[in-house]
């Protein structure tokens, strides 16, 4: 089962916003998104902008496509949700394009 999931990396603390789906003791696994044909990691909320930007007006996007991350980089994983009345990235991300992106 994929689950939209926030991954911060160590050292240079990098952040993505992927779909994990696989998780090991090794490492995880990440996907581009089900419903569309868009990388669903992103590196910063620069690039989630600038992908909900390309989804919007269906233009081309370079993303990070499916990838791994050994858990020895991992430092932090979290569930995307909303808090308090903040929406998740996933919500924002379907709101703003007007797609469902993932499937429940």
């Amino acid at each position: 089962m994929s689950e939209e999931t926030s991954i911060l990396l160590k050292k240079d603390h990098q952040f993505f916003w992927c779909c994990i789906v696989h998780e090991r003791n090794v490492g995880i696994c990440s996907t581009k998104l089900p419903a569309l044909e868009y990388s669903c990691a992103v590196s910063n909320l620069k690039a989630f902008d600038d992908w909900i930007s390309a989804v919007v007006h269906h233009e081309p996007f370079i993303g990070l496509g499916s990838m791994f991350f050994p858990m020895w980089r991992v430092e932090r994983i979290a569930r995307d949700e909303t808090s308090g009345e903040i929406p998740s990235l996933c919500q924002q991300a379907e709101q703003r394009t007007g797609l469902q992106l993932f499937t429940s």
